[in-house]
């Protein structure tokens, strides 16, 4: 009982510590957690990736480990959390872009503080982690970084210059954040959120530098992403502010605009169809011989193959609760964000079952009507019709949000 409530005393210091000393509020709104969690699946954060700015109230628990700049009595409030709770601190030190025994360069992603005034390289917290990347992506191997911040139309051609690539721009007052109160518990919060970046001479960009490109490897291919994160801007941007100048301002050429506004008019979008669309693939091994095949063909091992294993998966299996070993990359690939998944198969895998044991019930002996050899329809229970036909519409409303 002493260790526990000790143990109560030191979260509750850490969260008050969060909470008052994380500085003023306006520097500590959040990045929307969809947004992130396209970025962490497509740059593997979550298996050795660093967020560099962090405050522990506000950290996405996916990113593999966190640091943060704290006053001395957060510092002091945050040990007992260090080592389970992956925390480090000064995300402006070197060794948090380098790790210092190795010398390999770290896989990170950094969301700086900033109030619109430090402009300077000297005390501005966007300055130098940009050029901490800089210098870790030419001087260091395996190092990877992407960042979302604010930077001026003169800063950006700035950084790009120095080697970085510009993956989105959001436009003044376009990307929704998370206020500092949500986390704290003092304001609440309702999606799509208000508190847009409204700053008069920058824009919020995302923006990523590796080391590849130094190295003369391939270099990260950000097409994929950008498409995730213009469909995501697209659902969160209010339509009145859908204007075609606001578009071209994110940087994406005009094509891929079109790609993704003909997509939105469709039922599924052409991307994320688990089946060739327009006969594409056919032609490449059996990619057109089953549904989804066209997605198989990035695996070389036929026992890899996760809608080859779907697809030849017996069906009576699947209606006892039991999937394909490889489902969740189904589910993956068509759209569902890989936090998402193991809970969504263990929906799946509940409906299924329940669904197999009304069945079940309906045509148990109980339900025969005297003298007859089958069950008579007119004597089932209403009451047991209902409660089907109530699970196979939350079924149909599940599998229809695998897709949306």
């Amino acid at each position: 009982m002493a260790e526990y409530s000790e143990r109560a005393q030191d979260v509750h210091a850490a969260i008050e510590a969060c909470k008052n000393e994380s500085g003023d509020p306006k520097n500590c709104y959040a990045i929307r957690r969809d947004l992130l969690d396209i970025i962490i699946d497509d740059r593997r954060l979550d298996e050795n990736g660093c967020e560099l700015f962090s405050n522990p109230l506000n950290a996405h628990p996916r990113i593999y480990s966190r640091r943060c700049i704290p006053t001395r009595k957060m510092k002091k409030a945050l040990l007992p959390f260090c080592h389970n709770g992956k925390i480090g601190f000064d995300g402006l030190a070197l060794d948090a872009y380098i790790d210092p025994t190795t010398g390999l360069g770290r896989n990170v992603y950094g969301n700086p503080p900033f109030d619109g005034k430090d402009k300077s390289s000297a005390t501005s917290a966007v300055m130098k982690t940009l050029a901490l990347g800089a210098r870790a992506a030419q001087t260091s191997s395996g190092f990877t970084g992407v960042w979302i911040l604010p930077l001026s139309p003169k800063n950006q051609k700035k950084w790009i210059a120095k080697g970085y690539e510009l993956v989105f721009r959001f436009p003044r007052d376009t990307i929704p954040f998370i206020p500092h109160g949500y986390w704290t518990g003092d304001e609440p919060y309702k999606l799509p959120g208000s508190g847009c970046y409204k700053d008069d001479f920058s824009d919020v960009v995302i923006i990523a530098i590796d080391s590849n490109k130094y190295e003369g490897k391939p270099v990260f291919d950000w097409t994929k992403t950008q498409k995730k994160i213009a469909r995501w801007f697209l659902n969160v941007l209010p339509e009145k502010k859908m204007t075609d100048r606001r578009l071209a301002a994110t940087g994406l050429s005009p094509s891929v605009w079109k790609e993704i506004m003909e997509e939105r008019e469709q039922v599924i979008p052409t991307s994320l169809c688990p089946w060739p669309v327009n006969g594409a693939a056919e032609a490449v091994d059996d990619a057109g011989a089953y549904r989804g095949g066209h997605h198989d063909t990035q695996y070389i091992s036929e026992t890899l193959k996760p809608f080859k294993s779907t697809v030849v998966w017996p069906r009576e299996l699947t209606l006892t609760g039991h999937l394909p070993k490889h489902f969740g990359k189904v589910l993956n690939v068509i759209g569902v964000p890989k936090r998402k998944v193991k809970p969504l198969v263990k929906k799946i895998t509940r409906l299924c079952m329940h669904h197999v044991k009304i069945r079940r019930n309906i045509f148990l002996n109980e339900f025969t009507t005297p003298g007859d050899d089958a069950p008579s329809v007119s004597s089932i229970n209403p009451a047991m019709t209902t409660t089907e036909d109530t699970a196979v519409s939350n079924m149909e409303e599940h599998l229809q949000h695998i897709v949306a």
